[in-house]
């Protein structure tokens, strides 16, 4: 066969609560539902793209939330398919008992890759997949440890691990290894599972790449999001990301300096909106203010809520106050204003930002309007 187009997609966690990604509570039935629309969209582009073989590098549902309907809707999409589908189970959906890979009926078509490694070999491709799954939550041996790979024709991994020489913040070092070591493999691709944003490893033999969650999960997940079509020929690997429809999480500063109402307000930050109408959106206010203007994030978020499909608004603007004008005073307030000046020089930033705060706090109730700052 000349190129063997492989389909590779992980990280869906499908039927997750969403309670740390940001997302607001009455949201989350709504992010449910886009991310199982977002597999449909992954077993859509398979098709359009002509795929032969799909690969699942893990986390495909959400252990502990995930729901038997959802299971069966995925096998069932699956089933329509017809092409071959390898899937990884991973850290937050492993093989055990009484997880959606053992109560649901799979299709023929489908292979559920267990604790140990498996060589399936697709003749009519010259395809080997090699692949192993999570049977527990936390696995800590190495990855490729035990894995053997042999015979004609082009290899390819499938697995849910972390490449500890990139590993992101909140990420678990499960099934550890370094591109390095995926240098060592006699493989052509290494589809990956586990960090949710897509990157291709720095190996200088094997093609490994992450191809991230198909569309973000909160504020935390920036960058190019979808699924990733691999191009496997003997002399050349091509890959491409391919994104999927969906809602973005968008995070921004508007600068609101020289406001001086709330229609003000709402004017600067409505141009910020124009071109995310149909995403989250996660807007800092910063800049100076008159100290009498008290910035109304309940007017305001309200104002929006037409606008844009969610919308946070934080307030981190400050008082216009003329600092080296009040600290020169001989006054209580003056003094005020010096000290926390010259503790702010001398604090660590996870202090500062507090400090900063009761500066103006202090000054506002020295102006007789005291307000949470």
């Amino acid at each position: 066969m000349e190129e063997i187009r492989v389909l590779h997609t992980s990280d869906l966690h499908l039927d997750a609560s969403f309670r740390a990604t940001g997302v607001p509570s009455e949201r989350a039935r709504e992010r449910c539902a886009a991310h199982l629309e977002a597999f449909d969209q992954a077993v859509h582009k398979a098709e359009e793209l002509r795929a032969h073989v799909m690969v699942i590098a893990g986390d495909l549902f959400e252990d502990r939330h995930a729901r038997p309907a959802t299971g069966r809707h995925v096998a069932k999409q699956l089933a329509a398919w017809r092409q071959p589908v390898f899937i990884a189970p991973g850290n937050h959906d492993p093989l055990r008992p009484g997880s959606l890979y053992e109560l649901v009926e799979w299709p023929e078509n489908v292979t559920i890759l267990g604790g140990a490694w498996e060589t399936h070999t697709l003749p009519e491709l010259g395809l080997h997949v090699h692949g192993r799954g999570f049977v527990s939550p936390e696995e800590q041996e190495p990855l490729i440890e035990g894995l053997q790979v042999s015979g004609a024709g082009m290899h390819l991994v499938v697995a849910h691990g972390s490449d500890v020489s990139s590993r992101p913040d909140r990420h678990h070092p499960y099934r550890p290894f370094t591109p390095q070591e995926l240098d060592t493999l006699p493989v052509d691709y290494v589809a990956l599972g586990h960090f949710h944003r897509y990157s291709q490893l720095q190996t200088q033999k094997v093609c490994a790449i992450y191809c991230g969650s198909p569309i973000p999960q909160g504020y935390n997940e920036t960058g190019d999001h979808g699924v990733v079509l691999a191009r496997l020929r003997p002399e050349q690997i091509d890959v491409e990301l391919h994104a999927l429809a969906g809602r973005r999480f968008v995070t921004c500063e508007v600068d609101v300096t020289g406001c001086e109402t709330q229609a003000e307000l709402l004017h600067r930050i409505e141009r910020e909106t124009v071109r995310h109408s149909q995403d989250f959106m996660r807007i800092r206010l910063q800049g100076s203010l008159p100290p009498d203007l008290d910035v109304d994030l309940d007017f305001l978020s309200g104002a929006l809520a037409g606008l844009v499909h969610d919308v946070e608004l934080k307030d981190h603007t400050v008082p216009e106050y003329d600092l080296e004008n009040i600290a020169s005073e001989s006054t209580v307030r003056g003094l005020f204003v010096r000290t926390l000046l010259d503790d702010l020089e001398r604090s660590e930033d996870a202090e500062r930002e507090r400090l900063r705060r009761a500066l103006y706090f202090g000054l506002d109730a020295f102006a007789g309007r005291p307000q949470s700052r």
